[in-house]
């Protein structure tokens, strides 16, 4: 079934941030999450507010779930589908990066940011692609994870099964 086979790219999409996050930390001598904490702790302290630190625990929960979600969507396990739904308005508003990470890298090399506006701003090509872009991959992300668990509740009901791989609404 197609449908299945879009699903296990979600939940390789998941995890190939993971190994992208990890692997960029390493290259620049960090240990990934250690690192994000102790910069929140300094950060914090040089501004003397709790703030940063709440941030990044947010932030490290986020990534984490993305560890659950990409098994479980790979194994094609209904709860895959409820961190998706969870993990959405993260992704929109940057705590995780979007589904397709690596979706608005290409972007600013089209533009040249020096000869009509130097400086990044809501209005900038740059911002308003990438932005365009981020909601689109979101809507077909959350569009084939609605139609797969659609899909896997009406064959759970013709077959009356009751196996965990189905996807059955709470």
């Amino acid at each position: 079934m197609k449908i299945n086979k879009i699903i296990t790219f979600w939940g390789f999409c998941d995890l190939g941030f993971l190994i992208w996050y990890f692997g960029w930390n390493v290259i620049h001598k960090r240990i990934p999450f250690y690192y994000d904490i102790t910069q929140s702790q300094m950060t914090a302290k040089s501004f003397e507010a709790p703030l940063p630190i709440f941030i990044c625990a947010i932030g490290l929960l986020a990534y984490s779930s993305l560890l659950f979600s990409g098994f479980l969507l790979l194994k094609k396990n209904k709860l895959g589908v409820f961190v998706s739904y969870i993990q959405c308005p993260f992704r929109l508003t940057g705590f995780i990066p979007p589904s397709l990470f690596f979706i608005t890298w290409p972007v600013k090399y089209f533009f040249d940011m020096t000869s009509v506006n130097p400086e990044l701003t809501i209005k900038h090509p740059v911002a308003i692609i990438s932005i365009f872009l981020v909601l689109l991959s979101e809507i077909i992300k959350i569009t084939s994870v609605i139609l797969w668990h659609e899909t896997m509740y009406k064959q759970r009901i013709t077959s009356g099964s009751t196996g965990s791989q189905g996807a059955e609404p709470l």
